[in-house]
């Protein structure tokens, strides 16, 4: 039996994501996959665009176990990100961690990660600290003067670098816990553009669509569109009760603390501190949408996923319009 950690931020889980699960199936012949996911928080100190149990939920459909990366460690530096979650993937038992890449050359980001480890004892890093410079433009700075064109390179690719901290992290806290580099499959980090219809590799773009960016996917349900093409669901039902972006998010914070998954008066956002102004009818309404959400999630992890319902108040026995089966 073999366990294989994934660290990923789900922001949300988007047709990319389902290519690496299904790559990293395929390469490491995994039994287990555990994906350690951040929050209600990102790394770039941000609200996700979903909470973190809608997030899950949908990963649940391709990983088999979903563990929250503590906030502390969430949202700090790469090097801090990477370390707690190594940490925690180490306490979980993880035979590997495979993570996405740019170049997809696990020789090469070792050999970058040798690099960073020797060049952060270096005078010049040191005197590049002092001058003012930020650390990973110092890293770069000296990495540059001491080695070759294709290693500096490997630190102006986001997701490489962030491969870098995480065998960095492998070296110092789970040695002989085995590293796994998928190269990334549609378009790049942060981009604009996508890349319309089919399917790449083992697990890539299951829904027949095509691939987008976080940022892009992210974007399209801050503006209401479906999508399907991107993503195995069609995030527009989740975001009535499931996005930072709307107010009811806060409102429906103030329920009691109950499963997640369980049904009306659903605690969205644990962290959110709530003060409302809506009236008794605006939050029964959120109420019901919420639990009809959840419901709706429920169904979804178990692959019946045909329509939602739920009950509070003077809204019991309403039913909410089918949401489309992605499961």
């Amino acid at each position: 039996m073999s366990t294989i950690g994934i660290i990923a931020e789900y922001n949300p889980f988007h047709n990319g994501h389902a290519f690496h699960v299904g790559e990293t199936r395929a390469k490491t012949g995994a039994d287990t996959i555990v994906a350690i996911m951040s929050g209600n928080f990102t790394q770039r100190g941000e609200v996700a665009i979903l909470d973190k149990y809608a997030r899950a939920a949908v990963a649940l459909n391709y990983v088999d176990m979903v563990v929250e990366l503590p906030v502390v460690y969430s949202l700090g530096s790469a090097h801090t990100f990477a370390a707690g979650a190594v940490r925690l993937a180490a306490a979980l038992s993880c035979d590997g961690i495979s993570f996405g890449s740019e170049c997809g050359d696990i020789a090469l980001l070792k050999e970058a990660a040798g690099a960073a480890f020797y060049c952060e004892q270096k005078e010049d890093f040191f005197g590049a600290l002092k001058r003012g410079m930020t650390y990973p433009a110092a890293l770069s700075y000296v990495i540059g003067r001491h080695y070759g064109e294709e290693v500096t390179a490997v630190f102006a690719r986001p997701n490489d670098t962030l491969a870098v901290e995480y065998i960095k992290a492998v070296d110092i806290h789970a040695p002989g816990m085995e590293v796994y580099a998928v190269k990334r499959y549609g378009t790049a980090h942060g981009s604009d553009t996508v890349l319309s219809g089919g399917s790449g590799g083992s697990g890539g773009g299951s829904n027949g669509g095509g691939y987008a960016s976080g940022s892009y996917v992210r974007k399209m349900i801050v503006d209401g569109v479906d999508t399907g093409e991107f993503a195995p669901v069609d995030y527009r039902f989740f975001t009535t009760a499931h996005t930072a972006q709307t107010p009811q998010v806060a409102q429906t914070a103030q329920g009691a603390k109950q499963d997640p998954l369980g049904g009306a008066d659903l605690n969205v956002f644990d962290e959110v501190e709530a003060s409302s102004g809506a009236s008794d009818a605006e939050n029964a309404e959120v109420t019901f949408e919420t639990a009809a959400v959840a419901n709706y999630v429920t169904e979804f992890v178990n692959g019946s996923a045909t329509g939602a319902t739920g009950a509070t108040g003077d809204t019991a026995g309403a039913t909410v319009s089918a949401a489309p089966d992605y499961a």
